[in-house]
């Protein structure tokens, strides 16, 4: 759903090709497909952020035309980060839009005091996303439809495929990719869930709902959305209902296992197709980064996600990127040592790359 909450129409629309677009999401399934969708508008320029504090470090050194903006993040949530970037950095005419599950008149009444422009509800809808970026950008070169067939191989047992392609404006391979990323950072997600709330860490822990409950929203996992949902506010104001944790995990391994069926969800080997003289090219700089990030994992979380934004950048064309997405991966499941154990694996096979 898509509601302007204050906008002010520009008499000189920024062609798109030339447009700048910051997303600011701590989710990577979130922050991919936004991306797509954007590409699909004829913006090529687009930067990510996972949280406010490195969204401002952007801001900072790039001029942006629009951002848009998760609310609910870990380090800096996206009203403070709006409300910084209009008071400290002083960019009182940047358009921000926020993106967020939360849509009731209470939040739309926080985003426009933080100094937000429009207000996008999540699950996204490519749609919605064309008609809010029309206010800034000349999009008439571009469009956001597209005739492609659905295809009758995404039919899962409680998953909405046609509802989410709906929303994605029938873009097959982004579903897939979805799908896949979906699996692949979901399979430890129930015994990290477990060992959060056995250790009393509810913040993480409601988190990690929060975050199952927007992607589930998104690929149009029903069922699975809406028990993360009760599970999310059960954590945020007790009591949790009693089977809320069962419920969820069950349904969440019904729903891997319908996804392990599908061929495009596996991750292809890569073991052998790496390229060492890619390798050999970034390594003398990529490994004190790499040892300098699995120290900080360790000491200072915030420095380490934002170092860690500065190597994926850095080794973005390389094969590299595949172990990066892995180390990201972990480190936004709050899960350390599997960081540090990719981390380790990445630079013993830039060590042998140089041999």
């Amino acid at each position: 759903m898509c509601i302007s909450i204050r906008h002010e129409l520009m008499t000189d629309l920024i062609p798109s090709c030339q447009a700048r677009i910051l997303i600011v999401d701590d989710e990577l399934i979130n922050r991919h497909m936004v991306q797509k969708m954007l590409k699909r508008f004829g913006i090529v320029a687009i930067d990510c952020a996972e949280h406010g504090i490195e969204a401002l470090a952007r801001l900072r050194n790039q001029t942006y035309t629009a951002v848009l903006m998760d609310i609910e993040m870990p380090c800096l949530d996206g009203e403070e980060t709006t409300r910084r970037l209009r008071t400290e950095l002083k960019l009182e005419q940047l358009p921000v839009v926020a993106m967020t599950s939360h849509d009731s008149a209470t939040d739309r009444d926080r985003c426009l005091q933080a100094g937000m422009n429009d207000y996008l509800s999540k699950p996204l809808n490519t749609k919605d996303l064309y008609r809010v970026l029309q206010r800034w950008l000349d999009l008439s070169a571009t469009t956001a439809t597209q005739d492609t067939a659905i295809n009758p191989l995404l039919t899962i047992p409680g998953v909405d495929s046609v509802g989410a392609l709906v929303r994605l404006d029938q873009n097959v391979a982004l579903y897939h990719d979805m799908l896949r990323m979906f699996y692949q950072r979901n399979r430890n997600t129930a015994g990290q869930l477990t060992n959060l709330l056995a250790t009393e860490q509810w913040q993480q822990a409601r988190l990690l709902a929060h975050r199952l409950k927007g992607t589930a929203g998104h690929l149009g996992m029903c069922d699975l959305e809406a028990m993360a949902t009760v599970v999310e506010h059960g954590i945020a104001k007790p009591p949790l209902p009693e089977t809320a944790i069962a419920d969820l995990i069950t349904e969440l391994a019904r729903i891997l296992g319908e996804l392990a069926t599908f061929s495009f969800v596996q991750t292809p080997n890569t073991e052998h197709t790496d390229s060492h003289i890619q390798y050999r090219i970034f390594s003398p700089q990529l490994i004190p980064q790499l040892q300098q990030l699995h120290r900080l994992l360790d000491e200072d979380m915030r420095a380490a996600r934002v170092l860690m934004q500065q190597t994926a950048e850095r080794i973005a064309h390389t094969t590299a990127v595949l172990n990066m997405q892995s180390i990201v991966a972990a480190i936004d499941d709050f899960d350390i040592d599997r960081a540090q154990h990719e981390i380790q694996h990445l630079v013993k096979k830039i060590d042998h790359a140089d041999e």
